[in-house]
């Protein structure tokens, strides 16, 4: 039995494939809070001098980055196969997965880019008023 086949607990995030020429070894992450954008801002200034940490807040934007440009693809996907092929958007199918799976991932990980600086202006321009339940 797959680690994948036990059920909910595990899903696929939580497990990291090595692969080598011969075979391939599952072994399972231990369940944790990944690092938000604030934080990995943080330690980019506090270990400015350990190469190996950057490198690693690099990788985890990185990888940030391309799971935002691979779900505008799996949208683009969709909207093509809505219109072409809607068949491929049932339930159980593949697409529909990728694109859930894809927005788990960067709810997960949180805000990916920094939040834009707004004038007092601008912001009081923006600022939605508070819903009244009357």
């Amino acid at each position: 039995m797959s680690p994948l086949d036990a059920g909910p607990s595990i899903l696929p995030r939580d497990i990291l494939y090595i692969h080598t020429v011969s075979h391939s070894t599952i072994m399972t992450l231990p369940s944790f809070d990944p690092p938000q954008y604030d934080e990995l801002r943080e330690w980019w200034k506090t270990y400015r001098g350990n190469t190996d940490v950057l490198r690693l807040i690099l990788e985890v934007q990185s990888q940030r980055y391309a799971i935002a440009e691979m779900r505008k693809m799996a949208d683009a996907a969709r909207r093509q196969a809505a219109e072409e092929a809607p068949e491929l958007l049932g339930k159980g199918r593949a697409l529909p997965k990728l694109h859930r799976r894809l927005e788990q991932e960067l709810k997960r990980g949180g805000r990916i880019y920094p939040e834009p600086k707004l004038s007092k202006a601008e912001a009081e321009r923006i600022k939605v008023p508070p819903r009244r339940y009357d």
